[in-house]
C-alpha cells in the first residue's frame, strides 16, 4: 500500500474493494488564516474528508483529522493534502501520533 522508494507521497490499494482512510496532522500555532486536510483520490482528483478550520491564535496549536470511505480500484491512489494561508512557512508538528495517515479495507 505504501511504497518507501517511489511515489512516497501516496498510498495505493493493492485489491480492488471499500476502504477508510483517515488522516490527521497538527499545524504550529499561528494567528493568521485558515488550515485545511483533505483525501485526494486519484480516480477524480476530488477531495474527501475535506476539513477546514480557522487558526487557534498566536499559541494555541490547531489539530486536524479528515475520514472518508472510498471504493477504489487497484491501483488507485489517495494522497493527504494538507494546506494553510498564514501568509509564511507554517510546521506541521510531529509526535509520534501525527502526521498520520491509515487505510483499511473492509471485507465485502
Amino acid at each position: 500500500i505504501h511504497d518507501t522508494s517511489s511515489n512516497t507521497d501516496r498510498m495505493t490499494a493493492t485489491t480492488a474493494g471499500k476502504y477508510v482512510v483517515v488522516c490527521s496532522v497538527i499545524f504550529d500555532a499561528n494567528a493568521i488564516g485558515y488550515r485545511q486536510i483533505a483525501i485526494e483520490y486519484s480516480v477524480d482528483s476530488a477531495d474527501y474528508g475535506r476539513f477546514t478550520s480557522p487558526n487557534n491564535g498566536a499559541s494555541v496549536t490547531t489539530t486536524l483529522t479528515a475520514a472518508a470511505e472510498l471504493t477504489m480500484t487497484a491501483g488507485s491512489y489517495i494522497r493527504v493534502r494538507a494546506i494553510q494561508n498564514s501568509t509564511g512557512a507554517l510546521n506541521s508538528i510531529a509526535n509520534g501520533v501525527t502526521p498520520s495517515c491509515a487505510i483499511m479495507r473492509m471485507e465485502s
